[in-house]
């Protein structure tokens, strides 16, 4: 039985993980699929100690994988090594991201598209900012569609925004912060809920609303994914105005649950977002703020595109059907 094992950091709430999750350790028509994650978090381990790398690796090798796929810089690496000790296991390098973290990431990343037999990356603006021309012919997008939604509730447009992720400077939760005190100006019943760990943004946020006065907004620590759909049914709009992205798993996942996105359109986001269709592009804060104050006062138009967002994800293919029908193709009957 052929065995594929994907390489993540560790289990955490972002995107790269939460997909990951989705595919259990099992038999799949053949195919042998587990994880393997080079840090347990929640038994102290850090990722930034050498043991970390040596041990995944070790681990490696004792299961002894046909095809290994790497998802981000730190998994590259070992991912490299075995590669060397193991030269007849094929290899998969997965992009989450349309541009490089830093010079690490940049070496890694390319060292490892070179020996891969594919490239795999969580969306087009991905690959095409990432993958270099000529490894393109290796290179394939694969969905980042985790499960499908009930179908969603048909909600009135109130004034309640939600986020949900990692409190990183990445998602630009510090002008989130600035749209929705400009909104709450004109609906003082207005609240914003974010939701997610901190990854040190926490106390420069707390700071900035304090500093301007803001109130509605409230940070509600991480919940279990149930809990976070469940909390959502009682909001109608998804903030978010990430920097940087690269598929934006949460906005999928609030476009699916009928939420209405308020989101700027980096990465895949300005591919499946359109403004005044499904979703609010914020492009200019200002504009985008009056276009929500006026979604507010117009139920119809307000149901239309939280339809439209939830029907936008109604027949893509899943994740984890996308993953083993890769694994399965790449190595053979």
């Amino acid at each position: 039985m052929m065995k594929a094992i994907h390489l993540v950091p560790y289990d955490a709430v972002g995107g790269v993980e939460v997909a990951a999750r989705s595919i259990a350790d099992a038999e799949y028509s053949g195919l042998k699929f587990s994880k393997l994650y080079l840090v347990d978090k929640n038994a102290g381990e850090s990722e930034d100690h050498p043991i970390a790398y040596f041990r995944a690796l070790s681990r490696l090798q004792r299961m002894k994988p046909n095809l290994v796929i790497a998802s981000l810089w730190r998994c590259c690496a070992v991912m490299l090594a075995h590669k060397l000790l193991s030269p007849r296991s094929r290899c998969v390098t997965f992009l989450h991201l349309s541009h490089d973290v830093h010079w690490l990431d940049y070496l890694l990343n390319r060292l490892a598209m070179w020996i891969s037999d594919e490239i795999w990356a969580d969306s087009i603006s991905t690959l095409d900012a990432r993958v270099p021309v000529f490894w393109r012919r290796k290179a394939r997008v694969i969905s980042f569609l985790v499960e499908r939604s009930a179908v969603p509730l048909v909600r009135l447009p109130t004034p309640h925004f939600v986020f949900w992720g990692r409190l990183h400077k990445q998602k630009g939760l510090d002008r989130a912060v600035r749209f929705f005190g400009e909104v709450a100006k004109h609906r003082p019943d207005a609240c914003f809920s974010v939701i997610g760990p901190d990854g040190g943004q926490l106390a420069l946020l707390e700071q900035q609303i304090k500093n301007e006065g803001i109130e509605g907004i409230r940070f509600l620590g991480s919940m279990d994914r149930p809990d976070i759909f469940q909390f959502a049914n009682d909001c109608a709009f998804y903030l978010q105005t990430s920097c940087d992205e690269g598929m934006a798993m949460s906005v999928v996942e609030a476009m699916q649950a009928g939420l209405v996105p308020v989101v700027t359109p980096v990465g895949e986001i300005g591919t499946y977002c359109n403004d005044g269709d499904n979703a609010v592009l914020v492009n200019d804060d200002e504009y985008a703020v009056q276009s929500v104050l006026r979604l507010l006062n117009d139920p119809t138009r307000y149901q239309q595109m939280a339809k439209n967002a939830s029907q936008t994800w109604q027949d893509k293919p899943l994740y984890r059907d996308d993953v083993l029908s890769s694994c399965q193709h790449l190595l053979g009957p």
